[in-house]
């Protein structure tokens, strides 16, 4: 498989990961309802993770368009901030990233 065809496919699945998990984490929290503290905390961590995955998303997208490998690896490292925030997700995230490296490879180039 061309290094090309990867980083479309980990840019699908990053993409696909943002639509499916944010929501779920979010009504997730509804089981919090009567910890009004834990609640808050639990809110604030998964709006600061949707807010660093959807940032990721939008620079996985920009370096795969314009063949930059700088996008994508500063696209890694966001992944792996929100990632952090939560820690489950990072379970889910860090395959993304490996795959990311995978496909970045030494060079962003095809052969």
């Amino acid at each position: 498989m061309k290094k090309r065809k990867l980083l479309l496919i980990t840019s699908l699945i990053v993409t696909v990961y943002l639509f499916v998990a944010i929501p779920y984490y979010l009504i997730e929290g509804d089981s919090l309802e009567g910890f009004v503290i834990a609640g808050a905390i639990y809110f604030f961590l998964v709006i600061g993770h949707g807010i660093f995955v959807t940032a990721a998303v939008i620079f996985q997208w920009i370096g795969y368009w314009s063949k930059s490998r700088g996008w994508n690896i500063f696209a890694n490292f966001l992944l792996f901030i929100g990632g952090i925030l939560l820690l489950i997700p990072l379970i889910g995230i860090i395959p993304f990233i490996i795959l990311n490296h995978v496909a970045l490879g030494k060079k962003h180039q095809e052969k």
